[in-house]
């Protein structure tokens, strides 16, 4: 397992202006070496409008935050780690 997948709760980043950061960062190349899961690929989207970036966020947010958590799990997401 690569660097991901450390803290309780996904985090999904947006990256802003393919042009540039298709040039810049191999994702791939991360996978293919190891360093992130090809899982984690879906974590990340490079985006080119706000509306993209927008909706990208508004999706993980709710995917990986707004589920309802059992009763028992009272702790901060944040302070948790899967280790």
């Amino acid at each position: 397992m690569g660097q991901t997948e450390k803290l309780a709760k996904k985090m999904v980043v947006v990256i802003y202006g393919k042009e540039y950061w298709s040039r810049v960062l191999n994702l791939q190349a991360m996978v293919d070496s190891g360093t992130i899961h090809v899982q984690d690929l879906n974590l990340f989207q490079v985006v080119d409008s706000p509306k993209e970036a927008f909706e990208f966020l508004r999706d993980g947010l709710t995917k990986y935050h707004l589920v309802p958590k059992p009763k028992a799990e009272q702790l901060p997401e944040i302070a948790k780690t899967r280790l």
